[in-house]
């Protein structure tokens, strides 16, 4: 199985079995240039969910991932053996119902019989159970082989709530990386702070991964 490795093998062996692993990455600096770069880019503050990769312009969609891009690569490769960070992208929550996240798990991006594909997700604030928090439902990236796509319902969506009572939330400092398996159940709650969630995404596949 074709998988990104850390260099360090322990957090190799937590990504495989547990789906996703949560490691220190930012320093203060790049996260309030980060968060400068966001606010220039943005003249208002997002309502709901939003995520840059949602704007129809493609050069602007471009501009954006390569500014974030300069400052994550020469943070997180030197961690990796092996690691292919695709697009990147501010991703926002803003305080209300509209920021919900329902449950779901991401898009197919490769063959699963034959390697897995991950989301790089690092928040720029103090993420926990009341701004909105990543909620997951452990180990799940283990127990189906499913299709995924913009046209396909989620197959536990039906039973979200029961679902639910499964999860858990993982509260994270700003500028800790989450790194977890696209297969993995997740969602996040509404924000109920009075300020924006933000964070910063990737796409991530291992080296070689058609």
């Amino acid at each position: 199985m074709n998988i990104v490795r850390f260099k360090d093998e322990t957090l190799t062996a937590e990504l495989e079995t547990e789906g996703k692993v949560v490691f220190p990455l930012l320093n203060a600096d790049e996260i309030q240039e980060l968060k400068k770069s966001f606010e220039e880019l943005h003249a208002e503050l997002p309502e709901g969910f939003y995520a840059t990769t949602h704007a129809k312009d493609k050069a602007w969609r471009k501009q954006v991932s390569d500014e974030i891009i300069k400052t994550i690569q020469k943070r997180a490769e030197p961690l990796f053996e092996n690691i292919h960070l695709l697009g990147g992208a501010f991703i926002s929550k803003a305080p209300g119902e509209k920021g919900i996240l329902p449950l779901h798990q991401d898009w197919n991006i490769v063959d699963e019989k034959e390697a897995r594909s991950y989301n790089l997700w690092i928040p720029l604030v103090d993420v926990n159970e009341h701004n909105g928090a990543m909620r997951i439902l452990e180990r799940s990236h283990q127990k189906q082989e499913t299709y995924r796509g913009p046209n396909l319902p989620p197959v536990l969506y039906p039973i979200s709530e029961e679902v639910d009572q499964h999860m858990i939330s993982l509260n994270m400092k700003a500028g800790e990386a989450l790194l977890y398996d696209h297969a993995l159940w997740h969602s996040s709650p509404m924000n109920q702070s009075e300020l924006l969630r933000l964070a910063i995404v990737f796409g991530t596949i291992p080296q070689g991964a058609p």
